[in-house]
């Protein structure tokens, strides 16, 4: 669990920790990154009463949402790991229970997402209703992203992955997460089963922010995939896919993100414009060609 600035929501998340029904044992390790609110503190008054289940992992400095991912992920010593961030709570007191059992039934699955109820401005829907539960591999991944990180549970498999480039830059931690644990050729699987409650508020890191940041926050995340050279030749092929189809949409529907289509240019200060018509076969006359227009 990482939190900033999350006083509204972070006991809830906590009691939804807490109140896991479970066979085995558990621990919670909550990334705490300098908030100036009285997160920390509403954090280390859970901790002192449930010292044998709570981590606090306090913060001197703000270090940033990605760094603290990072650091708190790598704290995470049991044979899976769950994901909740502190803005978002479990519903299912049987969650952590259902999910071990069938990752523990199913070696060919390294990770298992469900349904989860949203909630904004005090309303209570639920994400659209996808199909009956299904398995998902790397491709299906990468082309959409099949996980609500709230509800997620994965074998803890950590990669090292702080060397790689510009990775704790990237503002999107989860998406990369999953693509390294579907890489090995293993599974997903989506339980059509509400879990978890996501809340959309305007200090969420991803929830309420306009749709051309989190675009290209997402652009990002599969660029950085692309160029760490931790995946196959043919993964990277899929990669590169999903970039090109962000791209043809932007591109094609220049206007619904931007009035001056050229602050694309200023925006992603971290590509290699050079190199752009490459990643995502369009020849650089054309590109010019509709950025003038």
């Amino acid at each position: 669990m990482i939190t900033y600035n999350h006083e509204k929501y972070i006991a809830e998340a906590i009691e939804g920790v807490l109140m896991q029904e479970t066979n085995f044992d558990f621990e919670l390790v909550i990334g705490e990154d300098f908030s100036t609110d009285t997160t920390r503190a509403i954090c280390e008054q859970y901790a002192n009463k449930n010292p044998n289940i709570i981590r606090l992992l306090p913060s001197i400095r703000n270090i940033g949402s990605m760094p603290n991912f990072l650091r708190t992920l790598n704290e995470c010593k049991g044979e899976y790991i769950a994901l909740c961030d502190g803005d978002d709570f479990w519903i299912d007191p049987q969650k952590l229970k259902k999910q071990c059992t069938f990752l523990e039934s199913n070696m060919d699955y390294n990770l298992i997402t469900t349904n989860a109820e949203i909630e904004q401005d005090k309303q209570i829907t639920s994400f659209p209703p996808r199909n009956d539960s299904y398995a998902f591999d790397f491709f299906k991944q990468i082309l959409s992203n099949q996980c609500i990180t709230c509800t997620v549970m994965f074998r803890n498999q950590i990669i090292k992955i702080e060397g790689s480039d510009n990775i704790n830059k990237l503002k999107i931690g989860d998406i990369y997460i999953y693509a390294l644990l579907l890489s090995s050729g293993a599974l997903g699987y989506y339980s059509n089963e509400i879990t978890a409650r996501y809340r959309i508020h305007e200090g969420g890191v991803y929830s309420l922010k306009p749709i051309k940041e989190n675009i290209f926050n997402e652009i990002e995340v599969y660029e950085t995939l692309l160029t760490n050279k931790l995946f196959r030749y043919t993964q990277r092929k899929i990669i590169r896919n999903k970039l090109q189809i962000y791209w043809y949409d932007i591109l094609a529907n220049r206007r619904k993100y931007f009035s001056n289509f050229y602050c694309i240019w200023k925006i992603l200060t971290n590509v290699n414009f050079s190199n752009l018509h490459s990643m995502i076969r369009v020849p650089k006359a054309i590109i010019r060609g509709i950025i003038k227009t």
